[in-house]
């Protein structure tokens, strides 16, 4: 064997390795969509990214229906997830960027309507400022449609910048009487949105098929009684 092959059989064999070796993290994902279908499309696009090698979904927030920003568009249909993955921020952006694309993302007008909308809020304890990367994500903080589903999976995860859990900056919002324009979905099985029976398919919200979000009005398991252990945070960041 020629010392230019041996040395090409290092470096593979050193990078799977290196692979191997890749400590994970976790981080929490926003999914957003109002064109189509859109309890279908972000139910998929979550199995989609748990089939990407390297991010592993360990919760799901139930569905909420949000008053849109912007221009005039439909209602829009929010969540939250949490991952574990291999992948660094930048890997893991370029993921979901990817992901959007597959169900039809196309970006023409600010704030607009869109069939998916994947952001990352999360990454471990990171803070990163790069080109085309923020995180934590800059206006996670002050969007009921993104707190609220933080709640169900990230409770007590904290924002490393604000050095506030994300009961501390849902408890905020809901002193500064912010929460606003946002509905639980629940499930016609167990009339329960954490069912496990819970589904595209056998899920509704509590309004009338089509009825708009009336801003003000919010339907949320976390307002009331005291939150208790509301998902698990990462036990430990690991670069």
């Amino acid at each position: 064997m020629m010392l230019g092959q041996k040395i090409s059989l290092v470096r593979a064999e050193l990078g799977q390795q290196s692979c191997r070796q890749k400590s994970s993290v976790q981080a929490a994902i926003a999914l957003g969509g109002n064109l189509g279908n859109s309890q279908r499309i972000l139910s998929d696009a979550i199995e989609v990214m748990d089939a990407v090698q390297g991010i592993t979904v360990l919760a799901q927030s139930p569905f909420y229906r949000t008053a849109p920003i912007g221009p005039p568009q439909p209602d829009y249909i929010n969540a939250c997830i949490t991952v574990s993955t291999v992948l660094s921020a930048r890997e893991l952006l370029s993921q979901l960027l990817e992901i959007e694309n597959r169900f039809g993302r196309v970006r023409k007008v600010r704030w607009g309507a869109r069939s998916l909308d994947l952001d990352l809020l999360l990454y471990g304890d990171r803070i990163i400022e790069v080109p085309k990367l923020s995180v934590p994500h800059p206006r996670l903080h002050e969007r009921p449609f993104v707190l609220i589903p933080l709640m169900d999976v990230a409770a007590q995860w904290s924002h490393p910048v604000l050095n506030k859990t994300v009961e501390q900056l849902f408890a905020q919002l809901a002193q500064q009487g912010s929460l606003t324009g946002v509905e639980l979905m629940v499930c016609d099985s167990q009339n329960s949105a954490e069912s496990d029976n819970c589904s595209p398919s056998n899920c509704r919200f509590p309004n009338d098929v089509g009825a708009v979000v009336t801003p003000g009005k919010l339907v949320s398991p976390h307002l009331n009684p005291k939150v208790e252990n509301q998902g698990n945070p990462p036990s430990q960041f690991v670069s």
